[in-house]
């Protein structure tokens, strides 16, 4: 009788171990796995093609229309606007690193996987001009943010401004546009 029960405890044992060693079939989920892209999935476990990356939805043309904030010093706000292109062509430089095409001038930024958007502080330009007889460049810097909301629509805040030193009328002042692939 104890052979008998030893033998019973062995096969359970040994049932126990081999039922408890089965692999299970792993639940399918598919989604964007991808923890670089903005529709990152945690759960997913199957690729299915529908990664989006902020860097590579942000290149290309956009729209925008510019609202601008108050502007002191007799500069009207419509000739601001006037200088202000109605379209961005942007460009890919390397990873996270873009370069805003505005008619003639070109800025600077990079976009992290969320799609926010940076502008540091850059010249866009600058200008002479005369401080008590001596001559002086005078720059226009510009500096901003933004985010690409998704394939087809985003914000751009562009801050324009000069050094304090040498105030130039209007300055600064901060223009706000929605971004949309259609005009």
């Amino acid at each position: 009788m104890k052979n008998y029960t030893r033998i019973l405890i062995m096969m359970i044992l040994s049932s126990l171990f081999i039922i408890s060693s089965c692999k299970k079939e792993e639940e399918v989920i598919e989604g964007c796995p991808d923890s670089g892209a903005m529709n990152y999935n945690s759960n997913a476990t199957v690729n299915d093609g529908s990664c989006i990356f902020s860097y590579d939805i942000a290149q290309g043309l956009w729209f925008f229309d510019f609202t601008c904030d108050s502007i002191s010093g007799g500069i009207s706000i419509d000739l601001i606007k006037e200088f202000l292109p109605n379209s961005v062509i942007v460009n890919g430089v390397a990873s996270g690193e873009l370069v805003f095409n505005l008619d003639t001038i070109s800025i600077s930024g990079t976009i992290n996987k969320n799609g926010n958007l940076l502008i540091p502080e850059q010249t866009l330009f600058s200008f002479d001009t005369l401080l008590f007889g001596v001559p002086i460049t005078v720059p226009i810097n510009i500096d901003g943010d933004g985010n690409i909301l998704s394939q087809n629509q985003g914000t751009l805040r562009l801050n324009y401004s000069t050094i304090d030193l040498f105030p130039v009328p209007g300055f600064p002042f901060t223009c706000e546009a929605i971004l949309n692939r259609e005009e």
